[in-house]
């Protein structure tokens, strides 16, 4: 077993792909955690993809960066 079982971490940097990350990510499982970096002049990500990765129950953390 690996030091971090079988979880997969996606760092996200939302103000170069938008919110077209969300698509890419295959199948959010409970396990996997999602970190997205944002700035001002990153899109808003709308209700119906938010609730695709909401619903995966995956841990979702928005990390502030500044320009």
């Amino acid at each position: 077993m690996s030091l971090f079982g079988n979880k997969t971490i996606y760092f996200i940097d939302s103000e170069n792909v938008n919110d077209n990350w969300i698509d890419t990510i295959p199948e959010i499982k409970k396990s996997d955690e999602i970190k997205v970096f944002y700035t001002e002049k990153s899109t808003n990500v709308s209700y119906e993809k938010f609730s695709k990765i909401a619903d995966g129950g995956a841990s979702l953390n928005w990390i502030k960066c500044f320009t």
